[in-house]
């Protein structure tokens, strides 16, 4: 006799949108973590990434072209917003948490991080990930030419000299994109660990 599957919770009926299913395989888990900002992160990331790997007839490439991008740009912002969010913990002169969209007023504000702390991150490495932000700014300097085909004033939200993008270089070049940012991530976290366990050993009462 087969396990019947387990169905939907019918008295939630088809129109819930964020409801829960009665098979927990079904289910996505949300508030699981104190701070979820790595999820966050992560989740853009690699749903730029299943996207490539899913297109594979042309009209799929020219319509997912735009959340890919916009996915790739979002987890750029992020993994910057939250370098500084953590930065914050341990620099001298912590910034405000920036509020905007524009990637190139977060990379100051990261490199200033990377400096003060003295984190061992290469001349060439930090003039590489410079590029790749300057790069995204000239496409899209204010997370809106991938989520809107005009802009307010009623102009084409993407420079009109862009014809073609390749997914494929885009996927590698944000693969070591994202090894980059993933380092300063990492070896600020070890930073702050670090700094947390001198903090304990100096003032072991508080």
């Amino acid at each position: 006799m087969t396990r019947k599957k387990p169905s939907r919770d019918a008295t939630l009926g088809d129109s819930q949108l964020f409801a829960s299913d009665i098979d927990m395989w079904h289910n996505a888990y949300l508030n699981r973590v104190h701070m979820p900002w790595d999820l966050y992160v992560d989740g853009y990331r690699r749903a730029a990434e299943l996207l490539i790997e899913r297109c594979e007839t042309f009209y799929e490439k020219n319509t997912l072209v735009y959340p890919i991008a916009f996915l790739y740009r979002q987890y750029v912002e992020l993994r910057l917003k939250n370098i500084i969010r953590e930065g914050n913990k341990v620099v001298e002169g912590p910034q405000p948490f920036p509020k905007h969209h524009k990637l190139k007023d977060l990379w100051p504000i990261c490199r200033s991080v990377i400096q003060e702390r003295d984190l061992p991150i290469s001349a060439e490495d930090l003039s590489r990930i410079a590029s790749y932000i300057e790069q995204f700014c000239e496409f899209d300097p204010t997370s809106e030419a991938f989520r809107y085909p005009e802009t307010n004033q009623g102009g084409s939200s993407l420079p009109p000299r862009v014809e073609k993008i390749s997914l494929r270089g885009l996927a590698d070049a944000m693969k070591k994109f994202a090894g980059l940012l993933e380092n300063i991530s990492r070896l600020l976290g070890a930073d702050i660990d670090l700094e947390n366990e001198f903090r304990r050993d100096l003032y072991p009462e508080r």
